[in-house]
């Protein structure tokens, strides 16, 4: 397993207590050497109180650690970085699916509410004409049934009426026809009795 390379100049406490020979007083010294001067040489390391001075040849030459950020540690920085921002952007993104899918669904519910109320308020509305014409075309047909009714009552009365115009005008007829003949009869009696008396 390879030995994780450390910037001496930007390591924790942690990273430093890594590196061989170094725990956490000597550690502690480097970081206070850093504060005090800044950004730290192989030569400033190497006057450090506490530290063996011949103890950072070694390291140096074996790659072990560094003083100044090299173009892959940067270019490996970059990337964790872009990935970082990778990984932000997909959960932003994720996010942002999640959120429009709610939307949808929400307004998918809304519409499917709204045309379930239309639905049953259309059936409804339906049921209430149907009703309505069923009771109109009863009430014309019953209307019909009166009427035809009254027609038949009123042949039947126009019926009786002109049976009993005809009697009577039969009976009329024969008063008259009686009449006539007893006129006849009485005319001929006079004429009956005049003639007795001339002769």
């Amino acid at each position: 397993m390879s030995l994780k390379v450390v910037n001496i100049n930007t390591a924790s406490k942690e990273e430093l207590i890594t590196i061989k020979d170094i725990g956490e007083a000597r550690a502690k010294l480097i970081i206070d050497a850093r504060t005090d001067k800044g950004k730290l040489t192989l030569e400033d390391l190497k006057l450090i109180q506490g530290l063996p001075n011949t103890m950072w040849d070694p390291l140096v030459a074996a790659g072990r650690i560094i003083f100044e950020q090299t173009e892959e540690v940067d270019e490996i920085a970059d990337q964790k970085k872009l990935i970082e921002k990778l990984k932000t952007r997909l959960v932003n993104q994720k996010q942002d699916a999640e959120q429009e899918m709610k939307k949808i669904q929400n307004n998918f519910d809304t519409r499917l509410l709204i045309a379930t109320q239309e639905k049953t308020t259309i059936q409804h509305e339906f049921k209430h004409k149907i009703k309505e014409l069923q009771d109109a075309l009863e009430g014309e047909i019953e209307e019909k049934n009166e009427y035809a009714k009254l027609i038949d009552e009123t042949k039947q009365k126009y019926a009786m009426e002109s049976l009993a115009l005809q009697e009577f005008s039969q009976q009329e007829k024969e008063k008259l026809l009686i009449k006539v003949e007893q006129d006849k009869l009485k005319n001929w009696k006079n004429k009956k009795n005049i003639w007795i008396c001339y002769k």
